[in-house]
């Protein structure tokens, strides 16, 4: 089984979906309505059924936050600034040990993680993920213009190793 985080359209999603079949599954956390609506008619005009789609962000703890929108969405993020005068979105907050328990996952191989910097925020929200799935994981170190280094130090931290990928 598979995790995206930050899955916007669903070029990870939708190529793992096609890769896995219908012996394995995809689960794919994507916040914004307008990204995850053309996300869900994607997986729906694939019919991949081994995809489910949850419409929320992941982060250190459960409840609610706002989502910046972006003409690109790649780049919608969480709003830490109540200042900001970005247009946002209210979003649901859940943590991926939560979620684990809910669902119940008995395996889980690889994770993708594009969540635009609050990749950290993610990680201080597990507490037995990683150590009871082990998988492998693809993480983005930059987000926008600024380099994710404590991304690199929160992985060691919980025991992983990191490469990069040199094409």
């Amino acid at each position: 089984s598979i995790i995206d985080i930050g899955a916007t359209h669903g070029v990870y999603t939708l190529s793992m979906a096609a890769t896995v079949g219908s012996s394995g599954h995809v689960w794919a956390f994507e916040p914004a309505a307008p990204t995850a609506d053309l996300l869900r008619q994607s997986i729906v005009a694939n019919g991949f059924d081994q995809v489910t789609l949850e419409q929320c962000a992941l982060s250190e703890t459960e409840g609610a936050a706002k989502l910046s929108g972006h003409t690109h969405s790649e780049l919608n993020a969480l709003v830490h600034d109540e200042n900001s005068m970005q247009p946002t979105e209210t979003v649901p907050l859940i943590t991926l040990d939560g979620y684990a328990e809910k669902i119940g996952w008995q395996t889980i191989d690889f994770v993708k993680i594009d969540a635009e910097g609050e990749e950290v925020s993610i990680l201080k929200g597990v507490e037995r993920f990683f150590d009871r799935y082990s998988p492998l994981v693809q993480y983005e170190i930059k987000a926008g213009n600024n380099f994710n280094q404590n991304l690199v130090q929160a992985f060691a931290a919980i025991g992983y190793d990191s490469y990069r990928l040199v094409p």
